[in-house]
């Protein structure tokens, strides 16, 4: 067991760990509770939401049944409508407008000199890394749309903090996998009053092992905070989280999407759905890692418009802005019946 250290040291040990992470917060500005989708990060199970009759939207020109979210207020992303392509010619760090190499991030569009990015994160192999795949068709994610965290209020936000810290039993700065079983068994005793099962433990090891994607055996504060918004961004709104994709991120996923629809009345079957998805992950240089795809359609219809694929879709879309490639990622999965 380590000394104990007080919050403010621990705040300072995890920015020092992940200084991209500890940026201002947007506030939560939509009011409203949203029903849990069907769908699970590392297994967890939710619930399906329902919908009911409501105002009646036109999608290609077919008129469909009424569909009304839980939201307070109605927002949705056009099938017809061209995504708005803007590029901010200037460098985020030094702000100039040289010709020089830059970068592209491929969420916001934004730019970055070679230089200046390899001057500020020379040392940290990840960003180097990952800064190279920017000249190609999976792209690069800058720091501040890579921050998930960003997308939390600030109550969300303080909340992880001490639930990290629950789990850093050490105060370390990191979760081992023996701190996260033994939180967790002394969690079931608690609230259920029963020892965790073999079964159990088996479930949260493999949960854990989809929360450390670096594979080193710990959860670090990036891991665990980019796990946890994805969690919490799926109790917001689904307007809430529409409103989060950028036009780049739209026109990625839209234009798969039209590349599929054979009928062009903006509609799928389920098949189309999941050859959507795979391509669109591959476009994004993530794979699957058993091979199934299907698993990363969110929905049960056999008849998926183009308004129900994007709504249900939102959270996955923002999830794949993490710098990671491969396998190894934070999308969510359908949860198990």
């Amino acid at each position: 067991m380590g000394v104990p250290l007080s919050r403010k040291t621990r705040v300072e040990r995890k920015a020092l760990a992940a200084p991209k992470m500890l940026t201002s917060v947007k506030a939560f500005k939509e009011a409203g509770a949203n029903a849990n989708s069907g769908w699970a990060l590392g297994g967890a199970s939710g619930q399906t939401s329902s919908v009911g009759g409501g105002k009646v939207f036109s999608l290609s020109g077919q008129r469909r049944k009424p569909y009304v979210p839980r939201d307070e207020e109605y927002y949705t992303i056009m099938y017809d409508e061209e995504p708005r392509i803007t590029t901010d010619v200037t460098c985020t760090i030094c702000k100039g407008f040289e010709r020089s190499a830059k970068i592209q991030c491929r969420v916001c569009g934004r730019n970055c000199h070679t230089n200046c990015f390899e001057r500020r994160y020379r040392g940290d192999e990840q960003a180097m890394e990952a800064s190279k795949r920017a000249d190609t068709e999976a792209g690069w994610t800058c720091a501040d749309c890579e921050n998930l965290g960003q997308l939390l209020d600030e109550y969300e936000t303080s909340m992880l903090m001490d639930k990290f810290d629950e789990y850093d039993s050490d105060q370390s700065t990191q979760i081992t996998v023996e701190e996260y079983i033994e939180f967790q068994k002394d969690l079931c005793l608690e609230s259920e009053g029963i020892e965790m099962s073999k079964e159990r433990e088996e479930e949260e090891r493999e949960l854990f092992g989809n929360i450390d994607i670096s594979g080193d055996g710990a959860i670090n504060w990036w891991e665990f905070l980019t796990a946890k918004s994805i969690h919490f961004l799926n109790k917001k709104p689904k307007s809430y989280v529409l409103k989060q994709l950028t036009p780049r991120e739209i026109k990625r996923i839209r234009d798969i999407f039209k590349a599929n629809d054979m009928s062009y009345h903006g509609v799928l079957d389920r098949e189309e759905a999941v050859k959507v998805m795979k391509e669109w992950m591959n476009s994004v240089g993530l794979e699957s890692p058993d091979g199934d795809y299907s698993k990363y359609l969110l929905t049960s219809s056999c008849v998926i418009p183009w308004d129900t694929f994007i709504r249900e879709h939102a959270v996955t879309i923002i999830a794949a802005r993490i710098n990671n490639v491969g396998k190894q990622h934070f999308l969510p999965v359908k949860r198990k019946s």
